[in-house]
């Protein structure tokens, strides 16, 4: 578990300086959306700045308890 945390952080860092140095000049205007989910026992809190962010969330934290839940009970 401590080297898929190691993983998961890396590639965290990765896409995170991929999206700093990949990013235009800003001629262009743009809508920013955005959106998080905090997970305190089995109970999500979800945020959002629209209802298609907030849907996503609600799918991606329904996964990631199920995911919790089967390694839990194996």
């Amino acid at each position: 578990m401590v080297i898929v945390g190691i993983v998961l952080i890396s590639v965290g860092l990765i896409l995170t300086i991929l999206a700093i140095l990949t990013r235009d000049d800003g001629s262009v205007e743009r809508k920013t959306e955005g959106g998080g989910f905090v997970i305190i026992g089995p109970f999500p809190i979800i945020f959002g700045t629209n209802k298609r962010i907030v849907k996503v969330l609600y799918i991606i934290a329904i996964i990631i308890i199920v995911i919790s839940l089967i390694i839990y009970f194996v």
